[in-house]
């Protein structure tokens, strides 16, 4: 069971999820739950066509049920999560997670262990990078100096690129745009200036205590 019968070699025979694919990284056409390959190859889980993650794989020895592993993105968020990877047998050498960028991204957040999506200050985060790649802060003594952050466009979308021993979630933040504030103060100008014509917001009576 799982041998490719269009071609030599195994295949990878369950995914996390119904809507996952598994391809190869350095070639996205080539789907490894149809395409049988051999040795060592690094495979890029996608969820509804966009990355997820890359790691390397043993297809010679590994175990091809990948449905113990949690991997998931949420484009509203622009978050992304995975976690029970790094101890899977024909698993080795460091992940690469990718997190949806946003225009107005200053850095993204990295929360180790996390098992669900999501990767705020409210969690138990572990590091944050800026835009270039450059370290910010670390929390709870995390070492991080084996990752490497940097924003990159894959599959025809900006994606962070976080590389390192991963098993966790990662999400994007970005600082309200100056703009948005004037826009929104003057969207509430504009709503009491409307109130008020319709005779629904009047001024309240002025006391005069003798």
């Amino acid at each position: 069971m799982g041998t490719n019968h269009c071609g030599a070699g195994n295949v990878i025979t369950v995914l996390p999820s119904v809507d996952h694919s598994a391809v190869l990284a350095s070639d996205t056409n080539t789907d490894v739950t149809a395409s049988g390959q051999t040795g060592t190859q690094t495979i890029r889980l996608r969820k509804s066509a966009k990355p997820i993650v890359d790691f390397s794989f043993d297809f010679n020895a590994g175990n091809r049920d990948l449905s113990s592993i949690v991997a998931s993105r949420d484009d509203n968020l622009k978050a992304a999560v995975i976690h029970g990877i790094s101890g899977h047998t024909g698993v080795s050498g460091n992940i690469t997670l990718y997190v949806p960028f946003a225009a107005n991204h200053t850095r993204v957040r990295y929360c180790s262990g996390k098992e669900t999506i999501g990767c705020t200050s409210a969690d138990s985060w572990s590091a944050t990078w800026d835009i270039n790649g450059a370290l910010l802060e670390t929390n709870n003594g995390f070492d991080a100096g084996s990752f490497s952050v940097s924003v990159v466009t894959l599959d025809g979308e900006s994606v962070w690129k976080i590389v390192g021993p991963i098993s966790s979630g990662g999400q994007g933040e970005g600082d309200v745009p100056f703009f948005s504030w004037w826009s929104l103060l003057l969207a509430l100008m504009g709503c009491v200036a409307v109130l008020h014509r319709k005779g629904l917001l009047t001024p309240a009576p002025l006391l005069i205590q003798s």
